[in-house]
């Protein structure tokens, strides 16, 4: 008796789930003509993927190389690249400095780790404030550069001259071409 008891429970049991089941299909067939997809209307064209209010690593050794902040990204898979808006970036120097960079735009290069920022760019160490146009981020080499006018000014000098490198690890900052600069006990008056 209790064997019959088991198989007809068993058979409710199957029946309901098949019916469960007859039911999602045909919902699904019925409906499945009005499912639609679009991409949303903040991705531009050939970006694989829009995000907002992004934070984005980079690790070298072990240790944080940088650290990322975007109002949006937009990512090309097949160019290894991740495309910026609103950015700030904390550039970690191996001696425990950071470097915080602000920009209007920037590209990541996903694959090297490569940053390049452009638009308003300010970066920050310490007392020291440099402002440019343009900066690249090579991570191999931990270096920071810029071909565009570059303004450094903190601690009782000023500074401007066509193009700039920071070696990160030296904590060495070099202004190239057409240098210009006054240095005094205040904090000279330039315009960037």
């Amino acid at each position: 008796m209790k064997s019959w008891g088991n198989r007809a429970l068993w058979a409710v049991l199957l029946l309901v789930a098949a019916a469960a089941a007859a039911g999602v299909i045909f919902g699904l067939a019925r409906h499945g003509d009005r499912v639609e997809y679009s991409e949303p209307e903040f991705l531009p064209k050939g970006q694989d993927l829009g995000l907002s209010e992004v934070r984005q690593t980079a690790m070298k050794a072990g240790r944080l190389q940088w650290e990322l902040f975007a109002g949006t990204a937009g990512f090309v898979q097949k160019e290894n690249q991740a495309t910026l808006e609103s950015v700030r970036v904390d550039f970690h120097a191996e001696d425990g400095r950071i470097i915080r960079v602000r920009a209007d735009q920037g590209v990541v290069d996903t694959r090297t780790n490569d940053v390049d920022l452009t638009g308003h760019v300010e970066a920050k160490d310490g007392s020291y404030t440099l402002k440019t146009e343009s900066l690249r981020y090579e991570s191999g080499r931990e270096r920071i550069s810029g071909n565009a006018r570059t303004h450094l000014t903190g601690k009782g000098l000023a500074v401007a001259g066509d193009a700039f490198e920071y070696d990160l690890s030296a904590g060495r900052l070099n202004v190239l071409g057409n240098v210009e600069g006054m240095i005094g006990d205040e904090d000279p008056i330039v315009e960037p």
